[in-house]
């Protein structure tokens, strides 16, 4: 998946993050498993695998039923709350363990009110291969909403590397 400004259509970022079966999982689970269904060699009709994934593995969003029992699901969205079209990239170097706080966001922030996405750039993404990036990655206090609500009123989404 990428994201295009399309105010500067030559600018492209790379949002997703390609799978192995060496990725970890998020809380140590099982990671990406992949099994042959079909092979040519055996006489099948075509090559074919299987491939056994948590949702939580890798580049994937977090919709509300994820933390609340009565939230939205996936499948409760349409393809239009899919399509954002000023999305606006923040970076914010953040540590391992370290709190992104309503203090510090208002610091980085101007106000972009026709922003529809904003993307994070915490710089953690480099422990993305190690345990560290699931077991002592950044977090975002819930405080933060008051500021997007303020610097960000048009806001479907926020992503975090």
């Amino acid at each position: 998946m990428t994201v295009r400004n399309i105010l500067n259509k030559s600018r492209e970022i790379w949002l997703s993050h390609p799978l192995s079966i060496d990725t970890p999982a998020y809380g140590g689970g099982k990671g990406l498993e992949i099994s042959t269904a079909k092979s040519i060699s055996n006489g099948d009709s075509c090559n074919q695998l299987t491939l056994t994934m948590s949702n939580h593995l890798g580049t994937h969003v977090d919709v509300p039923k994820h933390f609340f029992q009565d939230g939205k699901s996936l499948d409760e969205y349409s393809p239009k709350d899919w399509a954002f079209y000023s999305p606006y990239i923040l970076e914010i170097p953040l540590g391992s363990n370290e709190i992104l706080s309503s203090s510090v966001l208002k610091k980085k922030v101007k106000n972009i009110s026709k922003s529809d996405i904003l993307f994070l750039k915490t710089g953690f993404e480099k422990e993305r291969e190690t345990k560290k990036y699931w077991q002592e990655n950044p977090v975002i206090n819930e405080d933060i909403v008051d500021v997007l609500d303020k610097y960000f009123p048009n806001i479907k989404a926020l992503g975090l590397d």
